[in-house]
This record gives structure tokens, C-alpha cells and sequence, in this order.
């Protein structure tokens, strides 16, 4: 199965997301910041990009990563509420930058194992669409 890099603050989230996707048989890393040289995602299939992440935040991390070669891994962006900023504008804007999938919190562990899958079977990583 596929190599996916969870990056998420809330404790809870990662938990619920990772045992989804380990479910499915996926080898999941789980970070509470996005790494601030990325170099650590390199070797992951999907990026699971919360927008809140320390350090870089969701967008920068997209941003990066869509910004470098396209084998880097696909890149799914979630989104809770944003203070002024309505969700569905950050998720129409992460897909602006690059994101192959975005997903509107709360989302439960196995709506995201869906899209994880469905990406992974599409075979997002490596090419435009």
C-alpha cells in the first residue's frame, strides 16, 4: 500500500485519521508541524495537509510542494473553520495552489481512507491533471 504523511495539531484528529488509513493497510507518519524543509515527505505517496499545521501552515506546504517537481507526493488539504474566512474559500484556494483533493473538517477517519483511495487508484502523483 502507499506511504501518507499526516500533518495535523490536534492530537485527536491525527489518531483518528491514522488508524483509518493503517486500516486500509496504508504506512502512515504522523507529525503535529509540517517539517520546514519538507524533505521528510519525499519519500511519502500523499501528503494529509491540515490548514492549521505549525510551522508551515496547509497552503504553504501545498504551495511548496506544487511549486517543486510533480513526483512529489499528492497533496490533500483539509480545512476546519477559519474565522472570517469561510471554509469552502480556503478549500477553493488550496485547490488554486495545487491540491489534488480537499476535504471540509469534520470529516470521520474513513471518509478520508475514501478519497486517500480513490487518489491513490487515480494515480494523482506525477502528472497535471
Amino acid at each position: 500500500m502507499a506511504r501518507v504523511h499526516v500533518i495535523d495539531e490536534d492530537e485527536a484528529e491525527r489518531a483518528t485519521v491514522g488508524a483509518a488509513l493503517r486500516k486500509r493497510g496504508h504506512e502512515v507518519m504522523e507529525s503535529s508541524a509540517a517539517p520546514a524543509d519538507l524533505e521528510s515527505l519525499g519519500d511519502s505517496d500523499l501528503v494529509v495537509a491540515d490548514i492549521r499545521a505549525r510551522n508551515l501552515d496547509g497552503l504553504d506546504v501545498i504551495r511548496r510542494l506544487c511549486g517543486e517537481r510533480r513526483e512529489r507526493p499528492i497533496v490533500l488539504a483539509l480545512a476546519g473553520r477559519q474565522g472570517r474566512v469561510g471554509a469552502r474559500t480556503v478549500l477553493d484556494l488550496a485547490k488554486g495552489l495545487g491540491a489534488d483533493a480537499t476535504v471540509a473538517k469534520p470529516v470521520s477517519g474513513e471518509q478520508l481512507a475514501n478519497v486517500v483511495a480513490r487518489l491513490l487508484t487515480k494515480g494523482v502523483a506525477g502528472h497535471a491533471d
